[in-house]
């Protein structure tokens, strides 16, 4: 019943706003281009549940009332999430209320929270406001689409940001990828993340709006010269387009598009070539790899960081070019240390990971293992053995530590049904343990618990869906968490194996 009720509010919503009484077909060139845009970006989710990411700004606020205008056209269910900073203080709290009561309005349900990032727990080491807000809001969006089993999330990210990306990519010095600016797709905590309105210029969006004849909020941080992207916003794009050429915005939307697309050609042979020098324990094989192209190289060589969750915004031009020295060198063995703390060490023809004090034998981490569910996992190369079992209950397993066995969780059943996998931590990981409001890295939370360094690489961890949930010994991951003993459950356990063990496993002990 609630359903239908729904579905009407939703079919009513489309005069909520004036407009066009009755409407041509989506593709027609009488619709908006920015309803066009988003119903051909969003044409295989029919059927399906949508979150849209709304703040009340002109950008989301248009992209939630063209989601509405096309909702029962293409037969997509629409939730709206809004995440509340804590960071504007009333104005903050005023733009959730605006945005619960646009929801309520278009019959949509709702999902906002408010987080505080003034509160240091919520940022990791030496990460910046700017960061930390970005980090927590997609975290948020990523257990929202869990929570309402959304196919995808939607952001309003469109031509104007793009050009300012671009730019500001390009003023710090970035390569291709760098160029290719905001993807129009991509995925964080397993989540696929949406982003129709990249073709679709910010006047556009106004214009819609006003055809709609629908309000929005204005952040006024937005006007705020002394942050870089409201500089090259509201002083440098406007310099440009006055005295360079006036349509900058486009060139540069058009030169995002263009390294997209290179990019993703030059990664698909890299990655053939990376998977050819990839060794069974996650090694890089630099045999002849000072007579590649130096352009195949610090592809290579990203991708496999990449791989090992050792990309991140600090690896620049400056530490690609020491790191394409340092694998094409001659030099039988020899040590390079990463911006995070990791350290890659190469012995002869094979670069590896390794952590502070650690030799190459602790620090060849085995490949990812599927788990089985039912049954036994043996993890040989860390001498531990995994049970999986379906049957009720809550397992109350005590907080030891990561890296001390037995330890016993619980997951949600619907964890039965979806591919786990286990691996050891990758620097960069991050996880939002049950209890905690935001995500932590792993590293920190190794460092909390005094986890002695050579032994974190040698720690499993259980992945679904490219969220960490569960660390043996520590917590499971919130949203994972089963609410009714009674019925049945994901049990996990995992201990050691009699036998002998390897050299990883027994530095473990």
């Amino acid at each position: 019943m609630k359903s239908k009720h729904r579905q009407r509010r939703l079919r009513e919503s489309a005069s909520t706003f004036s407009g066009p009484a009755s409407r041509p077909a989506i593709s027609h060139p009488g619709r908006p281009r920015l309803v066009r845009c988003l119903a051909k970006r969003l044409a295989g989710f029919k059927g399906r549940r949508i979150l849209a990411a709304v703040s009340g700004g002109a950008d989301s606020t248009a992209m939630l009332l063209a989601l509405t205008e096309i909702a029962q056209e293409l037969q997509i269910s629409i939730t709206v999430a809004h995440l509340n900073h804590g960071i504007r203080g009333r104005a903050a709290d005023a733009d959730e209320k605006w945005v619960r009561a646009l929801a309520e309005r278009l019959g949509l349900p709702c999902i906002a929270r408010k987080v505080s990032l003034r509160n240091s727990k919520l940022r990791g080491r030496g990460e910046s406001l700017e960061m930390a807000a970005r980090r927590v809001r997609y975290d948020f969006l990523a257990r929202a689409a869990r929570q309402v089993r959304a196919s995808c999330i939607v952001t309003a990210h469109t031509a104007d940001d793009q050009a300012e990306t671009v730019l500001m990519m390009l003023a710090r010095g970035c390569g291709a990828a760098g160029l290719a600016g905001i993807p129009a797709e991509s995925s964080v905590n397993g989540a696929r993340i949406l982003r129709p309105l990249l073709d679709v210029s910010r006047a556009e969006v106004v214009q819609y709006l006003k055809l709609r004849g629908a309000q929005w909020r204005e952040d006024s941080t937005n006007r705020d010269t002394k942050l870089a992207r409201n500089r090259v916003r509201h002083c440098v794009l406007p310099f440009l387009a006055a005295n360079l050429n006036p349509n900058i915005a486009e060139a540069l939307r058009r030169v995002a598009a263009v390294a997209r697309e290179n990019e993703e050609w030059m990664d698909s042979i890299a990655s053939r070539m990376l998977k050819s020098r990839l060794e069974s324990d996650g090694a890089l094989n630099v045999s002849g790899f000072s007579r590649l192209h130096p352009a195949a190289k610090k592809r290579v060589l990203r991708l496999w960081l990449r791989h090992h969750g050792l990309l991140s915004e600090k690896t620049g031009f400056n530490l690609m070019e020491r790191l394409d020295r340092f694998a094409s060198s001659e030099r039988g063995s020899a040590t390079v240390k990463l911006p995070d703390g990791a350290a890659l060490e190469r012995r002869y023809q094979s670069i590896r990971v390794a952590g502070p004090g650690e030799n190459s034998a602790q620090s060849a981490s085995p490949q990812p293992t599927p788990l089985k569910i039912a049954g036994l996992t043996r993890l040989e190369k860390l001498g531990l053995m995994v049970t999986a079992r379906i049957q009720p209950g809550i397992v109350k397993d005590r907080k030891i530590r990561p890296g001390m066995y037995p330890a016993r969780a619980s997951l949600n059943i619907r964890a039965a049904g979806l591919p786990i996998v286990v691996r050891t931590w990758r620097r960069g990981d991050r996880m939002t343990p049950l209890g905690f409001r935001g995500s932590r890295k792993l590293q920190d939370i190794f460092v909390d618990a005094k986890v002695p360094a050579p032994e974190r690489l040698n720690i499993p961890v259980f992945e679904c869906l490219g969220e960490i949930v569960w660390i043996p010994g520590y917590s499971i991951a919130a949203g994972w968490e089963v609410t009714d003993p009674s019925s049945n459950a994901l049990q996990l356990e995992v201990a050691r194996t009699a036998g002998p063990s390897s050299c990883a496993a027994q530095e473990c002990c």
